[in-house]
């Protein structure tokens, strides 16, 4: 599972940083949530305080993580009395110790950043039944609902905490979809590792040191059923290594990063034009890996339109607004320059970059030459800029 390309691209990538301290504080935290609710340390207690506290400071986004994962590992082993004290003191205690970040923040803007954000990665929120893809996966977010629940229900009934790490899997997928890629990991690898112990305690009879975390109470299986789980686990383990070896191989990391040419063009825009102007970057790709559009309101120092980046704290649904306008605009890579105009924001100019391994935007680039509305003002190894004509 570690071997997996976005365990460890999507925390180099960008803002990966954060994101790398606050996946490895956050781990460290549910290590201390599972000693806690299992043994009662008042250690563990103080040691969960402290790396979810720097989880918070960190990246708030694995904070959610562990919020969830806590709740899980709460439900399955501290469900009493001082699983419930120790629960409200490790919340008590984190907000304490992140509250210079988080009241300076509902000081200056309100809560609204923080609800804000909340709609960029749960699927409930996104509920939408305006068409039928949307639709179908408003229904898939149900159905996950469902499951879950059945999943804790048996939980409680049986003792089986097996089904701990279904529940998990699906509660990380239905509340926090946009960082479930690369999170997914922690319970599938506890999976593994708890199939994999049981299966060599059957098939050897030696019994695995220790005590095992998420043994069940259910009966044993037969050998037969065990050689089933076994083939099970080796399939998903070399369906998991393959797939990360196919990722690995079409990743071109050359193609994840700003080439210099473009950064030149960027920095043409940051001195030749108006502090004011804004532009509509055009590369055909999608809004999660348009690099171009990304990195152009740092570089070029000037508005893109479309960039949904750095927009989920903005309340009233800005993030998703944005989204849906840049798709419309990104469509316009093989249409005529029609299509631009269309795009329901203002800009003054068009950056369409070149790329050397592919040209994204060659029909719309020949329309915009040949269109009046329009004039080339840049034009070079990086990339093509076009101003609106003055009426």
């Amino acid at each position: 599972v570690a071997l997996l390309p976005s365990r460890f691209i999507w925390l180099i990538a960008g803002g990966g940083l954060t994101r790398s301290f606050g996946y490895c504080f956050g781990i460290l935290a549910l290590r201390e949530a599972y000693l806690l609710y299992t043994r009662g340390s008042r250690s563990a207690l103080l040691r969960y305080i402290v790396f979810a506290s720097l989880t918070v400071l960190s990246h708030v986004e694995f904070a959610w993580f562990v919020a969830i994962s806590t709740g899980v590992l709460f439900l399955a082993y501290g469900r009493n009395r001082a699983g419930l004290g120790s629960s409200a003191l490790a919340m008590g205690g984190t907000l304490v110790c992140t509250a210079p970040w988080w009241a300076t923040v509902v000081a200056r803007h309100g809560v609204e950043p923080f609800r804000a954000a909340s709609q960029s990665g749960s699927s409930l929120v996104a509920l939408d039944l305006s068409s039928p893809s949307q639709a179908a996966v408003s229904l898939a977010a149900g159905a996950v609902l469902v499951a879950i629940g059945a999943c804790f229900c048996f939980l409680a009934a049986t003792g089986d905490r097996r089904l701990l790490l279904l529940g998990w899997l699906g509660l990380a997928w239905l509340l926090d979809g946009r960082a479930f890629f690369w999170t997914f990991t922690v319970p599938v690898a506890l999976a593994l590792g708890v199939v994999a112990a049981a299966l060599r305690a059957r098939i050897t009879r030696v019994a695995p040191p220790g005590v095992d975390p998420l043994r069940s109470s259910a009966p044993e299986v037969s050998r037969p059923a065990a050689w089933v789980l076994n083939g099970l686990t080796l399939v998903v383990t070399i369906f998991l290594i393959a797939g990360s070896v196919q990722a690995s191989t079409e990743l071109r990391l050359a193609s994840i990063v700003l080439s210099r040419h473009e950064r030149t063009a960027m920095e043409w825009v940051a001195v030749s034009t108006s502090p004011a102007s804004r532009f509509a970057v055009l590369t055909g790709d999608s809004w999660s890996l348009n690099l171009s559009a990304e990195w152009f309101p740092v570089l070029a120092e000037r508005v893109s339109v479309t960039t949904a980046q750095g927009t989920e704290w903005l309340s009233g649904g800005v993030f998703r607004q944005r989204i849906a306008v840049d798709s419309a605009l990104q469509s316009c890579a093989s249409r005529d320059v029609d299509c631009i105009v269309e795009v329901p924001e203002q800009f003054e100019y068009v950056y369409v970059p070149k790329r050397a391994d592919s040209d994204c935007c060659g029909v719309v680039r020949s329309s915009l030459r040949g269109d009046p509305r329009f004039t080339l003002v840049y034009d070079d190894v990086g990339a093509s800029i076009f101003g609106r004509t003055p009426a």
